[in-house]
């Protein structure tokens, strides 16, 4: 009895403090995810037509609920109106529905299997099956009309003439469907166990498979049945293959598990370009014979065939894009998620040839929350601080020799710039905390990140831009564009963006200035406190460092073609350990040319260096240092200039207070960037 008293004693003590912990939960969701909020001060008309309408994301034009994990669509090759998905967990039990597109609240038919693929004709579904082999499946009719082979696992697919079924039966085997009523079995290509993706060139004459005993690509010739081609991945994982419908100028597409896409002629096999990508589950080609598309995490991204540009993404998605599929003419596209939700675009949503989207120049977004009145000439003071800006950076390039390049603004039709509004979800005390974070959030629903840098001007009550340090007055930096796995951690960077307030001691040329250099790349550079990259009181200098950096930038360069032939970094140990090193050396490769290393350092010395001066006064100074900056965040240290080499080495020497974590930082002679993080003591420790 006592321990029955005990039980249920302690039951409700438990149940006293669940309630209370869900209590605590619902209030901080509250606080931080409050209710959205209507706009409480209007914007008068005089003042809204002055600025651009921010371009916003299409939205889906058609969604359909498959109720779990989707891992593959297609649509008809046919009828554009139907689609298939399905869902499926490992090699267990399978949901293969098809929809019909004009109405999406029940599917027309939900059918067993493991995977499937559509007839060239539109008329059959082949569905294979764990151990009751491939079965073709009549849409029109409804009903399977006939049954091949044994066992039959995932993948599946026809070639376009319709004469070919390739299928997995621990291998690749072809099956004769010309006549579907008497299927007859075909060659064996591979009998190399489990293949994991196959893909028919569009002349029906070649066949592509991932997979085997390795993860390579192996294609074969399907008249000679001999393997003509096998490429060996340096990848982890070969994700996706195909070819463009091009028929006259193939070429066939290789996404791996380092984040690249890679591009091959057919027949030479000649390497074509290297997408740098996000990661990708799946790819397809658009007929437009110049578009690539590919799915990612949170995304479909768009892709230039010709140089490996990102043309546009989409970002609807919650999770895992995990499979897309486009319409025979290529004007729909279809993403299978793993929410489970089916989404359909118009592609012209994003390929809209009469709309050609800006990259590689600054955009100015003005974000104002809903309770906030807008500045009623806030785009004049935008406009003259950043012509201020552009000719200060042109000066001080003229100044080291590089004949005073820029960068590029986007503007309007009479030369002034052009100003986004984006108008916030929430009201102004949402935003006074983690200001960066919460702004940036919903300027990322509406502008793609990978492109252009974004200086957003945000209209907030405060003087600081509060990212959890109160004397803040901007914020900014590179957007990584993924990692690349390969490179055992190496980063890429595309872009970047730059945050100050709409008011106060941030809002001056010389801030933006400053936050623009991070986006540019450039990072906090305490050598000197005359450098624009200090905190000095009178930062008027472009440092040679930074000049020569910019020179490659991609937004001084405006217009140039878009090459990016992956950099590498590594380190090369000089001694047993690096607490033993007073040198730092470094191997760099880029196929396109290496213009310039930059080493960071995160330093430790109690006395801040003559470039931070935050404060007049030399005690508070140097508190201000000891709390907010020693050992917290990387600054520029050394750097080399690289001459357009391919492979090179890099020495540095290594100050005593720094030897825990350096970043080295490269840029090729593109303007491309890639920089990597070394954690001495952990690379000590692994030894």
């Amino acid at each position: 009895m006592r321990r029955r008293s005990i039980l249920f004693r302690s039951a409700i003590v438990v149940s006293v403090l669940i309630g209370i912990f869900t209590l605590l939960t619902l209030h901080r969701l509250s606080i931080d995810h409050p209710r959205l909020s209507a706009r409480t001060v209007e914007i008068p008309d005089e003042i809204r037509q002055k600025f651009a309408r921010s371009p916003g994301t299409p939205e889906p034009i058609v969604t359909a609920n498959h109720g779990s994990s989707i891992d593959t669509v297609a649509f008809s090759p046919t009828d554009p109106s139907l689609i298939v998905s399905v869902s499926k967990i490992g090699r267990a039990a399978r949901t293969i529905k098809l929809w019909d597109l004009n109405n999406t609240s029940e599917p027309i038919e939900v059918l067993g299997g493991h995977s499937f693929a559509f007839s060239p004709d539109g008329k059959f579904l082949a569905l294979t099956g764990w151990s009751r082999g491939t079965r073709l499946w009549r849409i029109d009719e409804q009903k399977s009309i006939n049954t091949f082979g044994r066992m039959s696992y995932d993948p599946i697919a026809f070639s376009p003439d319709g004469q070919w079924i390739a299928s997995n039966e621990l291998g690749v085997k072809l099956w004769n469907i010309r006549t579907p009523t008497t299927i007859v079995e075909g060659p064996v290509l591979s009998n190399e166990g489990l293949t994991d993706q196959f893909t028919f060139s569009p002349d029906s004459k070649l066949l592509a498979a991932i997979g085997g005993i390795n993860d390579n690509v192996t294609i074969w010739d399907i008249e000679s049945q001999q393997t003509i081609k096998t490429i060996k991945s340096d990848a982890q994982q070969i994700k996706a293959i195909a070819f463009s419908p091009d028929i006259e100028n193939p070429l066939f597409a290789i996404a791996d598990d380092n984040r690249n896409i890679k591009l091959y002629t057919v027949p030479d096999w000649h390497l074509h370009t290297t997408i740098s990508a996000s990661y990708v589950y799946d790819l397809a080609f658009i007929p437009d014979r110049k578009t690539l598309v590919s799915t990612g995490i949170n995304e479909v991204e768009f892709w230039s065939i010709e140089d490996g540009t990102r043309i546009a993404a989409s970002k609807k998605h919650e999770g895992w894009s995990k499979s897309l599929t486009l319409s025979t003419d290529g004007t729909k596209l279809a993403s299978g998620d793993n929410d489970g939700i089916l989404r359909v675009w118009n592609t012209s949503a994003y390929l809209d040839p009469q709309k050609p989207a800006s990259k590689d120049t600054v955009q100015t977004i003005y974000f104002l929350p809903s309770d906030r009145a807008a500045q009623p000439d806030i785009t004049e003071k935008l406009d003259k601080l950043i012509k201020e800006v552009q000719q200060f950076y042109a000066e001080q390039m003229e100044h080291h020799g590089f004949k005073g390049k820029t960068f590029t603004f986007e503007k309007n039709e009479d030369g002034s710039v052009k100003v986004y509004l984006v108008e916030g979800h929430y009201t102004d005390a949402y935003y006074l905390k983690d200001t960066p974070k919460k702004v940036d959030n919903e300027i990322y629903e509406r502008f793609d990140e990978s492109k252009n840098v974004h200086l957003i001007i945000a209209d907030i009550s405060s003087d600081r831009i509060n990212n959890r340090r109160k004397d803040v007055s901007g914020v900014g930096g590179l957007i990584p564009s993924g990692i690349n796995y390969f490179e055992l951690g190496s980063w890429r960077a595309q872009s970047g963006n730059a945050m100050i307030p709409a008011a106060g001691s941030g809002f001056r040329w010389e801030i933006i200035a400053h936050e623009l250099g991070h986006a540019f790349g450039l990072h906090h550079d305490f050598r000197d406190p005359s450098y624009l990259m200090s905190y000095g009181k009178a930062r008027k200098q472009v440092s040679k460092c930074s000049a020569e950096w910019l020179d490659k930038s991609r937004f001084f360069n405006p217009g140039q073609t878009f090459f990016d032939g992956p950099a590498t970094i590594e380190i090369v140990p000089l001694a047993r350990s690096f607490s033993e090193s007073t040198v730092l050396q470094f191997h760099l490769t880029d196929a396109d040319g290496l213009h310039q290393a930059m080493l960071l350092i995160r330093p430790t010395a109690e006395t801040p260096p003559p470039g931070y001066q935050r404060n007049k006064n030399p005690d508070e100074n140097k508190k201000n240092w000891q709390k907010k900056q020693r050992g917290k965040s990387f600054v520029l240290h050394d750097y080399r200039s690289l001459n357009a080499q391919k492979e090179t080495t890099v020495k540095f020497d290594l100050p005593e207070p720094s030897k825990n974590s350096v970043e080295l930082q490269v840029i090729d002679v593109h303007g491309n960037i890639t920089y990597r993080t070394f954690n001495l003591k952990e690379i000590d420790r692994r030894k």
